[in-house]
C-alpha cells in the first residue's frame, strides 16, 4: 500500500509533457482508488452472503446470482456518481504509458515518440479543449456533492472538483484561475478532509504556482523551485509518506548533480525505508561521477568488446528499452546535425536493454548518430544496469576526455551534459 502512495508522486518528467498533462495524470489517478473501492463495497453490500467470500468461490457465485440486478439496485445518487466517473474517464489527458515510465529497477520504459510535430495552434486548441473538459468534470463533481452532501462519495467529489478545476486553468482566463485556486485552497486547509487528500490538492496548487513563475515550463525543470516546493509541503504536512515520495521524485528527475545532493539529503531524513533505499541508489550512482567508467559489452553482431574500446574523445552511452523501442533509441535524430549535441567528436554507444522485439512490418529504424549498437539481454537485472544503478529508460551516460563519468540524464539533456564535462564539482 505504501508503494502505491509513493508512486503517485514519482511521476516521470517527460520534457514533451505539458504541465497541464502532468497535473492531469495526478487528477485522474489520484481519485480513482477511493470511488472504485466504494463502488465495489456497495456492490458487495447488494449481494447478501458475499462477506468474506472469494469472488471465485461457489458461495460468492451463488450469492451474486441471487442478488438483484446491480444497476436496478443502485440509487439515483449512485447513478449520478457513475455519471461523474464516466465524464472524468472521457477526459483524454493521459500520455501513452502513464505508469510504465515510473522509475523502477525491473520495469524499464520508453516514453512514446511522437509521429509528427503539431503546430502551435494545434497545441493551443488541444490545451483549451482539455481545459474545457476538465471544467466540465469539476462542475459535475460540484453538482454531485451539492445535491448529495451526505453520500459516501461526496468527499471524493469535492476532491475531484478541486483537482479538475486546477486542470481547467488557462492563462487567458484569470477569472477561472482565481476561482479554481479558491476551491482548491479551501479543500487544502479543511482538516475535515483526509490529510493525504489535502496533500494531493496542495501539491497540485504548488505545481501550478511554480509552473506559472517559470513561464509555463515544467515544475521539475528548476531544481531550486522544485526542492523549495517540496520543503513548503514538508513544513505544512510533516512526515507524511507522500512528502518523502515527492523529494524522491525530484531527485529521480532533476539533473545529475542536484540528484546526488538531494538523494544524500533524503538519507538524513526520517523517510520510510523504501524511499531511503531508492535514494541510496541515486546517491551511489552520483558517487560514480568523475570516476573512470568501463564495463564489458556485446555488440548486436555478437562481438565481445568493452566501453573503453568503444570510447572516443567524448562518449555518450545511450541505454534504451529493446522491447518498447525496436526501431532504436528515441529522441536522438537531431543530434545527427553537427554541433547539436554540444561538442564535436562524440563516440556514440547504444545499449538495447532487454529482449529486442521484432521491427513492425513497414517501420523503419530511427535515425541516430553513427555509432555502435550493443545488447544487454538480461535487462535491468544485468550487471551493467546494476553497476550504473539504472532505473529508467531511455537514459544517457556521458564520459569526458579522460573516460571518466561526467554526468547522466535524459536524451534531451545531452547537449548540457556534454558542455558540462569540464564543470567544477563540489565534494
Amino acid at each position: 500500500m505504501f508503494a502505491l502512495l509513493v508512486s503517485l508522486f514519482r511521476l516521470p518528467f517527460n520534457p514533451g509533457m505539458t504541465s497541464s498533462s502532468f497535473r492531469g495524470v495526478l487528477a485522474v489517478a489520484s481519485v480513482l482508488a477511493v470511488p472504485v473501492l466504494a463502488l465495489a463495497q456497495g456492490n458487495a453490500a447488494n449481494a447478501p452472503g458475499q462477506s468474506g467470500a472469494s469472488p471465485a468461490s461457489p458461495s460468492a457465485t451463488g450469492a451474486a446470482n441471487a442478488a438483484p440486478n446491480s444497476a436496478a439496485a443502485k440509487s439515483a445518487a449512485d447513478l449520478a456518481w457513475d455519471g461523474v466517473l464516466a465524464l472524468r474517464r472521457n477526459v483524454a489527458v493521459l500520455p501513452a504509458s502513464p505508469a510504465s515510465s515510473t522509475s523502477t529497477s525491473t520495469s524499464p520504459s520508453t516514453p512514446p515518440v511522437a509521429a509528427g510535430r503539431k503546430t502551435p495552434q494545434q497545441l493551443a486548441d488541444e490545451q483549451r479543449a482539455k481545459a474545457m473538459n476538465f471544467r466540465a468534470v469539476a462542475a459535475a463533481a460540484r453538482d454531485f456533492h451539492g445535491k448529495y452532501p451526505t453520500h459516501a462519495q461526496a468527499p471524493a467529489a469535492k476532491k475531484l472538483e478541486a483537482l479538475a478545476g486546477l486542470e481547467g486553468i488557462l492563462a487567458s482566463d484569470p477569472a477561472h484561475e482565481q476561482s479554481a485556486l479558491a476551491v482548491a485552497g479551501a479543500f487544502r486547509t479543511n482538516k475535515a478532509h483526509p490529510i493525504e487528500d489535502r496533500y494531493e490538492v496542495a501539491h497540485s496548487v504548488e505545481r501550478h504556482g511554480v509552473t506559472k513563475r517559470l513561464g509555463g515550463k515544467h515544475w521539475l525543470s528548476s531544481p531550486a523551485e522544485s526542492e523549495t516546493l517540496a520543503d513548503r509541503l514538508h513544513v505544512e504536512f510533516g512526515h507524511l509518506p507522500q512528502v518523502y515520495g515527492n523529494y524522491l521524485s525530484i531527485a529521480e528527475h532533476t539533473h545529475c548533480d542536484h540528484s546526488r545532493e538531494l538523494a544524500n539529503r533524503i538519507l538524513t531524513m526520517p523517510a520510510p525505508a523504501s524511499v531511503k533505499a531508492a535514494a541510496q541508489k541515486l546517491a551511489a550512482r552520483g558517487a560514480l561521477i568523475r570516476q573512470p567508467l568501463d564495463f564489458p559489452l556485446t555488440t548486436d553482431k555478437g562481438v565481445k568488446t568493452s566501453l573503453s574500446q568503444l570510447s572516443g574523445r567524448f562518449t555518450a552511452v545511450v541505454f534504451y528499452d529493446a522491447a518498447r523501442s525496436p526501431a532504436g533509441p528515441p529522441g536522438l535524430s537531431d543530434y545527427r546535425t553537427p554541433g547539436k549535441a554540444g561538442v564535436p567528436g562524440i563516440s556514440w554507444v547504444y545499449v538495447a536493454v532487454g529482449t529486442p522485439a521484432a521491427l513492425p512490418k513497414g517501420k523503419k529504424a530511427l535515425l541516430v548518430p553513427s555509432g555502435t549498437t550493443c545488447v544487454e539481454p538480461l535487462g535491468m537485472k544485468g550487471p551493467v544496469a546494476v553497476q550504473l544503478k539504472l532505473s529508467q529508460l531511455p537514459y544517457v551516460f556521458v564520459l569526458d576526455e579522460q573516460k571518466r563519468l561526467s554526468g547522466y540524464g535524459r536524451p534531451d539533456e545531452i547537449p548540457a551534459l556534454m558542455k558540462g564535462t569540464t564543470r567544477l564539482l563540489e565534494p
